[in-house]
């Protein structure tokens, strides 16, 4: 219900900016089209090789059985990167990093749906918590633990305000890829934190999975604003 919602959302916004901007509104079924079927796809293949290969590799046929969970939110970026550039090229009507721009001012408000939806399915929980907010999971057992999914959950709405009151404030003078930059940025350090409050194995040294691969998003987001800030995203 939750990611339906956010479908709903994502697809009215983007109308929203098509008509402010006076962008052709006839690509604008197709861009958020393009948008959801590869996040859904980059997610999952995501979660298939960098979380649960061992299974997947013994059993390849259900890997498109996405009903049954397992998609992994880096994934869902990197397949909205290669899917827009390639799409905006092939068209030709819209530039990637508008598209991106657009993009990455829906993304956190979907972001935070998506982990109020992993709260009730009480996936992504937290450690074993002795606060007065914490939750107990009774589908994984009867431990008070850390509501992480809301902590997360909160943290992307306050960067998407905070995109939004920029976005409103000046988007005419911005530079493309300011926004991309943010929220790669913002939301990939949101994640990489509130790792620690998840009740998840620890992988590779001292980081979890979700540390490692919010790294480079939190790199390269710091790359797309230094490009940005000299006029070198055209």
């Amino acid at each position: 219900m939750l990611m339906g919602l956010a479908v709903m959302y994502g697809g009215f916004l983007s109308l929203w900016f098509f008509k402010r901007e006076n962008k052709p509104q006839s690509e604008d079924v197709p861009i958020t089209g393009v948008t959801i079927a590869a996040a859904i796809i980059g997610a999952r293949l995501a979660h298939v090789f960098f979380y649960d290969w061992p299974y997947y590799s013994k059993h390849p046929e259900h890997i498109p059985i996405i009903w049954m969970g397992g998609l992994a939110s880096h994934g869902a970026l990197v397949g909205v990167i290669i899917a827009i550039y390639l799409y905006c090229h092939i068209r030709g009507r819209l530039h990637y990093w508008w598209v991106y721009d657009r993009i990455a001012l829906a993304a956190p408000l979907i972001a935070a749906m998506i982990r109020v939806g992993n709260l009730f399915n009480s996936e992504l929980y937290g450690k074993p918590a002795d606060l007065p907010w914490a939750f107990i999971f009774t589908r994984v057992d009867m431990l008070p633990r850390h509501p992480v999914q809301l902590y997360e959950a909160a943290g992307y709405l306050l960067i998407g305000i905070y995109m939004m009151w920029a976005y409103l404030k000046r988007p005419a003078t911005w530079q493309y890829g300011r926004y991309t930059a943010m929220f790669l940025t913002l939301a990939n350090t949101v994640r990489f934190f509130m790792e620690y409050f998840k009740d998840m194995p620890v992988v590779w040294g001292p980081f979890t999975m979700g540390q490692w691969l919010s790294l480079p998003f939190i790199a390269l987001g710091l790359l797309i604003w230094w490009l940005s800030l000299r006029g070198k995203l055209k």
